[in-house]
């Protein structure tokens, strides 16, 4: 076998610590979620007057904003040259503890301003928010113990934080119209 035609392999271990093997991601990843949060307000600009007027719904599109801002985030931090593994750990674990924060807090104003009926929605929601916090908190963790997965935890959370942003905007831009 040639070389050029062996798959490259890393250690599974190293890659899960090494913030420089996940640079490319990273740097996609801020650019999606940027972008996802400019859908995010352009869908809010466009029925504005209806967010507003229906209850707890403000505030959900202010949780769509900030999960999508959190994933550009955790990867920014990802992407700082030369910090520590440790210090990395930390900013995500941070990063994640806050964010699960804001979800909850965010949650709990719009499942009272709610409608009874609709509380079970709510509650459903809150818990899809959840997701990328938890998942990124949980890569900080792992990173700062040195073990369980590392910066692996956070694909699934970008990709959940990225869903989020999705179903926001739809929600935004087509179930207030319902």
């Amino acid at each position: 076998m040639c070389p050029s035609s062996r798959p490259l392999r890393r250690d599974n271990q190293a890659m899960e610590a090494d913030p420089a093997a996940w640079g490319e991601l990273a740097a996609a990843i801020v650019v999606a979620a940027v972008s996802f949060a400019g859908l995010v307000f352009v869908a809010m600009s466009i029925n504005l007057d209806q967010i507003i007027s229906l209850g707890g719904i403000a505030d959900l599109a202010l949780q769509g904003v900030i999960v999508l801002s959190a994933v550009a985030i955790s990867a920014m931090v990802l992407l700082v040259p030369g910090q520590s593994t440790a210090l990395l750990g930390l900013e995500l674990l941070i990063l994640g503890a806050a964010l699960l924060s804001a979800t909850w807090f965010l949650s709990s104003r719009s499942y009272q301003a709610t409608a009874p009926a609709f509380r079970t929605k709510r509650v459903q929601t809150a818990l899809f928010t959840s997701v990328p916090g938890l998942l990124v908190a949980v890569g900080g963790l792992s990173l700062l113990l040195g073990f369980g997965g590392g910066l692996y935890w956070l694909v699934p959370g970008w990709i959940a934080g990225v869903l989020v942003g999705i179903v926001n905007a739809w929600v935004l831009l087509v179930e207030v119209k319902r």
